[in-house]
């Protein structure tokens, strides 16, 4: 048995049974492939203890500490909370960490975070570049006690509101065109099985509260459990 290893869409105002013609006509003759492309399921062995690491990079100029945690795949529920976390951390200029490390506290010439959902697992990356006469330990002791506060105190009921407006809002933008819906219909049928999820997925971050924030965070966003890595150049 073989996986379908491509999909099909088509969007627009046409009429189905010329449609049908139209795809048989041109891919029809297409052999089917003879090579096995199931993917075996990878299992990590959990992080229990941080991994720390220093890099000398000849192509680096400032030194910059990069903290990367471990998520779930990207059909699992708490990934649209961790996008939500991801805005809140470095989404614009009221974010926290622009406002509080790099703007208040000017320990970081440029710092955010970026959060890259996968088939398998996602990967959380909180990062920051020093300004001078600060150290990466300075400034890794700053982004963990944002981190910390977000745990314990999780967000305020205008911050949540503000990410799902957001969201609601690149929503109805990424299906505003004909390649936007074609896109996001290959997208949840490949990976969620699912294309009605293109009328209903905004629903679940809707659903989200401010004591999920507080779940999740103090699920993942642990020091137990991440890469610590220092990019410094060459001395």
């Amino acid at each position: 048995m073989f996986q379908i290893n491509a999909t099909l869409v088509v969007t627009g105002d046409f009429e189905m049974n010329e449609a049908r013609n139209l795809v048989h006509r041109y891919f029809s003759s297409i052999p089917k492939g003879k090579i096995d492309f199931n993917m075996k399921k990878i299992e990590e062995e959990p992080i229990k203890k941080e991994i720390f690491f220093t890099y000398v990079d000849k192509n680096t100029k400032v030194p910059g500490v990069f903290l990367s945690y471990r998520l779930p795949k990207m059909t699992d529920e708490d990934t649209y909370v961790l996008k939500i976390i991801d805005h809140v951390l470095s989404s614009g200029e009221s974010s926290r960490i622009m406002k509080n490390v790099i703007n208040k506290k000017q320990l970081a010439s440029y710092a955010g975070s970026f959060l890259d959902s996968m088939e398998d697992y996602g990967i959380f990356i909180i990062y920051g570049l020093i300004n001078p006469k600060i150290t990466l330990d300075q400034l890794t002791k700053v982004i963990d006690e944002e981190i910390e506060n977000l745990k314990k105190k999780g967000i305020t009921q205008y911050e949540l509101n503000k990410q799902k407006n957001f969201f609601e809002k690149k929503f109805l933008f990424d299906n505003y065109s004909m390649s936007g819906i074609a896109s996001n219909l290959s997208h949840y049928f490949l990976y969620y099985k699912n294309t009605n999820l293109i009328n209903t997925d905004i629903e679940k971050y809707r659903k989200i509260s401010v004591e999920d924030i507080k779940i999740v965070a103090n699920k993942y966003l642990n020091k137990n459990c991440r890469v610590r890595l220092y990019n410094v150049p060459i001395s």
